[in-house]
C-alpha cells in the first residue's frame, strides 16, 4: 500500500483566496487563485508561478500539454502552453452564442472540444480548440435538463460532461451533444465543488455539512470522504492519479493532498487568506444607532461591527429554524429597526427583532428561488430580489405577497433600492444595466451606465444613484445617465475587493469588511 503523501510547508504564497484546482495527466496539480495560477509537481515542488493580467480566473482545463484558463472577470478563455505561456485567447461579453457573461466553468473533451459555462447566461457552450463556436445546450430553470448559474465542469472517458448548477445545488449529467443524463445532489447544502476520480465517481465539496460526500457515477451516494468533523470549510477537491485527493479547507487556510483516503499532515501555506479572514462582503445596512451589520460569503452568520468598523459580535449559525441561516445574503432595515436577512438557500427573508440584548427571529416571505437582495419603503413593504423566477417580488411588512415585477424578457436581478417616491432600482445581472422602475404608472426606464460589475447600489432624497463598480474599484455618483463623481478603491495587495455602500447621517458608507470609507453627500 502506498504511504501517505505528507504535505509540509510549500515555498509559495496566494495573494488571494483559491478558487479552483485540477491534476494534469503528470499528476501535476494546478491551483487557481484570484491572482495567479500555481502548478505542483508530483512532490508538491512548486515549479510554475503564472500570473498574468488575470481578472478571478475561476477554473481551468488541462488541454494536451498545456492547460486552458477560464478568465472570469474578462469573459475570456486563455490557452498556455506546456511553459505557461499564452498561446491564444478568445473573448467577448454580452448573450449571443459566442459571448459570455461571467463564465466560470471550463473543461476539454478527448477530441479537442471546449465546454464553457457560461453562468450569467445559464448555458453551456461548445467551441473548437480554436475557439469557434459549434453550439450551446441548457436554459435558465430548475428543470432537469435546465441551470441555474452553472460553475464548475468536468468530462469522464466517455466524454460525458457534469456541471456544477450552483443555483440548483445539485451537479447535473449531460451527454457530450448536450442531452440530459441525470443528476445528484441528495444531501448537499452547499456545494462549492466537485471533481471526478478515474473510476467516475464524483467528490462533492459541501461546505456547510463540513464535508466532501462521494457518489457513485450514477449518482448513488456512497459515503463521506474523511469525518464531518475533519474539516472545517471545504471548498475545493481535485482527484489524480494513484488515488490522490486535493481538498483546499478554506476554514483552516490549508491545502492537503491525500493518497488512498488517508491524511496527509497539514500545514497552512503562507498568507492563504490572511487579509480578508470573514471573506467578500456581500451586503452592509446601517441602524440609527451607527452599528453596522453585514454579510459575507460562506458565513452562516450576520456580522456586527461598531461605528469604525471594528468587529463586535455575531448572530446565526447554519440550519432551517427560525434565527438560523443557509447563507445569509441581501440585509435591510425597517422603520421599526428590524433587520430583514435574505436567506438564501432557505428560500426565505428573516425578520430579526433586538430587544434586551437578545435576537428574536421570524420568517417572512417564504415562497421564494434563492433569493439574493432586499430593501424596504417608507410604507415598510418589502422588495425581494428572487432569482430563479427572474423577478422582483413586493410583499407587505407581514409576508403577504403583492406584486411580482419581471422588468425585462432578458432579466436576473441583482442589488435592489427604492427612493423616495416608491421608483424601484434594480441591477440586471445579464447585461449590468440599472433598471427603474416607476410603480404608479408601470413605467420602466433602462440606464445602460457602461458598467462592468456593479456590486453594490444605493440612492438618496436627490435621487442621486450611488454604485460600487467592482471591477474598476470605484464608487460613481449619477443623476440619471450623466456620472457626478467617482471614488477609488484602492486594492488589497493588489486586488479587488468586494464591498456594500449604506447611507446614513448624510454620509455614505463604503465597507468591505476589514476599511470602513465615508464620503460627504453634496447636492
Amino acid at each position: 500500500m502506498k504511504k501517505a503523501l505528507i504535505l509540509l510547508f510549500l515555498p509559495c504564497f496566494f495573494l488571494a483566496e483559491i478558487t479552483s484546482m485540477v491534476f494534469n495527466e503528470k499528476n501535476e496539480l494546478l491551483v487557481t487563485s484570484e491572482s495567479e495560477i500555481k502548478v505542483f509537481d508530483e512532490a508538491l515542488n512548486n515549479i510554475k508561478n503564472i500570473r498574468g493580467s488575470f481578472n478571478r480566473p475561476l477554473q481551468v482545463a488541462p488541454a494536451g500539454a498545456g492547460f486552458l484558463a477560464l478568465d472570469t472577470g474578462n469573459n475570456c478563455v486563455k490557452i498556455f502552453g506546456s511553459d505557461g505561456i499564452l498561446t491564444g485567447q478568445f473573448k467577448s461579453y454580452g448573450n449571443m452564442n459566442n459571448e459570455f457573461n461571467r463564465p466560470s466553468g471550463i473543461a476539454v473533451a478527448s477530441n479537442g472540444n471546449i465546454y464553457v459555462a457560461d453562468t450569467g447566461n445559464d448555458r453551456i457552450k461548445i467551441f473548437t480548440g480554436e475557439g469557434s463556436y459549434l453550439g450551446s445546450f441548457g436554459k435558465r430553470g430548475s428543470g432537469d435538463g435546465e441551470l441555474l448559474n452553472p460553475y464548475h465542469l468536468a468530462l469522464d472517458k466517455n466524454d460525458d460532461l457534469y456541471v456544477l448548477d450552483a443555483g440548483n445545488q445539485c451537479i447535473k449529467k449531460f451527454s457530450k451533444d448536450g442531452k440530459y443524463i441525470l443528476k445528484t445532489g441528495a444531501g448537499l447544502e452547499s456545494l462549492s465543488d466537485f471533481t471526478l476520480d478515474v473510476a467516475g465517481n464524483i467528490y462533492a465539496a459541501d461546505y456547510k455539512s463540513r464535508g466532501i460526500k462521494i457518489f457513485d457515477r450514477e449518482g448513488k451516494f456512497l459515503r463521506n470522504f474523511q469525518a464531518p468533523e475533519y474539516f472545517k470549510e471545504p471548498v475545493c477537491v481535485a482527484a489524480g492519479k494513484n488515488n490522490r485527493l486535493a481538498v483546499y479547507d478554506r476554514g483552516r487556510g490549508i491545502l492537503e493532498v491525500f493518497e488512498n483516503n488517508t491524511p496527509g499532515l497539514q500545514k497552512k501555506l503562507n498568507n492563504v487568506n490572511s487579509w480578508n479572514w470573514l471573506g467578500e462582503l456581500f451586503d452592509l445596512v446601517i441602524n440609527k444607532n451607527g452599528e453596522l451589520f453585514a454579510t459575507f460569503s460562506y458565513k452562516d452568520y450576520v456580522m456586527r461591527f461598531d461605528n469604525s468598523g471594528r468587529a463586535t459580535g455575531d448572530f446565526g449559525g447554519s440550519g432551517e429554524a427560525p434565527g438560523l441561516f443557509g447563507s445569509p445574503r441581501g440585509l435591510a432595515l425597517n422603520s421599526k429597526e428590524e433587520l430583514l436577512a435574505v436567506d438564501l438557500f432557505n428560500d426565505r427573508v428573516q425578520s430579526i427583532k433586538f430587544s434586551d440584548g437578545e435576537e428574536n427571529s421570524r420568517v417572512l416571505c417564504a415562497d421564494l428561488k434563492r433569493p439574493m437582495y432586499v430593501c424596504t419603503d417608507k410604507e415598510d413593504n418589502i422588495y425581494v430580489s428572487d432569482t430563479v423566477n427572474a423577478a422582483v417580488k413586493k410583499y407587505t411588512k407581514d409576508g403577504k405577497l403583492i406584486a411580482e415585477y419581471k422588468m425585462d424578457a432578458y432579466f436576473n436581478p441583482g442589488d435592489i433600492c427604492v427612493d423616495k417616491e416608491m421608483n424601484l432600482y434594480a441591477v440586471n445581472t445579464l447585461n449590468w444595466q440599472i433598471i427603474i422602475y416607476d410603480q404608479k404608472n408601470d413605467k420602466r426606464e433602462y440606464l445602460d451606465l457602461g458598467l462592468k460589475y456593479p456590486h453594490s447600489i444605493t440612492v438618496d432624497g436627490a435621487k442621486n444613484i450611488y454604485v460600487y463598480e467592482y471591477f474598476d474599484g470605484e464608487i460613481r455618483k449619477y443623476q440619471k445617465t450623466k456620472l457626478l463623481e467617482k471614488h477609488k478603491i484602492e486594492r488589497i495587495r493588489g486586488k479587488r475587493t468586494l464591498g456594500a455602500l449604506a447611507l446614513y447621517a448624510g454620509k455614505l458608507y463604503f465597507f468591505d469588511g476589514s476599511r470602513l470609507k465615508t464620503f460627504d453627500i453634496t447636492p
